[in-house]
């Protein structure tokens, strides 16, 4: 290996300055704004697109303010529908010149370079978003572990090494999940490698709308938002965490909400799964578990432990 650095050595070269996009939400980094058709996350990805780009604040929190570039590549060529979104959201004062549009449709292996050449073109731009992943990567596209972690770890290495946000737009699959980020369309490689993952749900009939975070440096956490019937925007209602609180996952807080009157319990990954009545197979049970041990005993005090007896595998959670 020819690439090895001492932490001295760190200290003593420093590294370039990060700057946040949106406060305590949004690095740069590739992140993935996944939700199911229609449910309303182009009008939020706008919502987000015009905040960074006239200097508001969205979700009570301050933006780094810049030019953005809006992808909308299942938009009129025009930007008509783009403007409609967006001329609900903002006066046009003199930061809309911010606020850039393509309707160009390109395969993925040639996004970054036109990225590169709008960073050349345009001082600070601070975010693009692509509206949406299948269209960036259309045609006979497969699923595939290698591929997904390939794609966004190209996108997520490009925006932090330009410090921007690429935003990516993205659908969920019908099949529920006990962990809403499990629901992302594609393999676990969008997860492994992109810097942020955002899923908004709703209901079809309902005006409320959950917006569950995850990310490398983000808090865990879910906002309510409501979607007004007359501006059609989401408006922000609160947050299940605030800075310094921590979220659980819903794994965790079902287990331990399933504990809080026992002192001991043992059985299958099986067992586990029926009585905790979520939707996920045990061996999926198992590896949230083991990644979330270190947690449950120093914040709950629960102690997991998985055994192999003569009888098979166990589990046992205890205080």
């Amino acid at each position: 290996m020819t690439n090895i650095i001492s932490l001295e050595e760190m200290l003593r070269n420093g590294f370039k300055e990060k700057h946040y996009i949106i406060e305590d939400l949004i690095n740069p980094g590739a992140y993935v704004l996944a939700g199911a058709p229609k449910c309303g996350k182009t009008i939020l990805a706008t919502q987000i697109a015009v905040a960074v780009a006239t200097n508001s604040k969205i979700f009570e929190r301050n933006v780094n303010c810049g030019k953005v570039l809006y992808l909308g590549l299942e938009d009129n060529e025009d930007g008509q529908s783009f403007y409609e979104r967006c001329s609900g959201l903002t006066k046009f004062g003199p930061n809309i010149k911010n606020l850039l549009f393509s309707s160009e449709k390109c395969a993925i292996r040639y996004i970054l370079k036109n990225i590169e050449n709008c960073i050349d073109e345009y001082d600070n731009l601070k975010m693009v978003v692509i509206d949406t992943y299948q269209v960036l990567v259309s045609g006979k596209y497969k699923y595939t572990y290698a591929q997904d972690y390939n794609n966004f770890e190209r996108l997520n290495k490009f925006a932090v090494d330009n410090n921007i946000c690429i935003l990516i737009l993205h659908h969920t699959r019908k099949m529920k999940a006990d962990d809403p980020f499990d629901e992302i369309t594609g393999t676990r490689g969008i997860s492994g490698a992109c810097e942020g993952m955002f899923v908004l749900k709703r209901d079809n009939l309902s005006s409320v709308g959950k917006l569950y975070i995850r990310g490398r440096s983000q808090r865990e956490n879910v906002f309510t938002l409501t979607l007004d019937s007359k501006s059609h925007n989401w408006i922000y209602r609160g947050e299940e965490t605030k800075a310094g609180e921590a979220c659980l996952i819903p794994i965790v807080k079902k287990v331990v909400d399933f504990m809080a009157d026992k002192n001991e319990w043992q059985g299958t990954a099986t067992e586990l799964v029926e009585v905790l009545q979520v939707e996920m197979q045990p061996n999926a049970l198992s590896r949230k578990l083991n990644v979330s041990l270190e947690r449950l005993i120093l914040e709950y005090g629960i102690q997991y432990k998985a055994e192999r007896g003569h009888d098979g595998r166990k589990i046992r959670l205890a205080f």
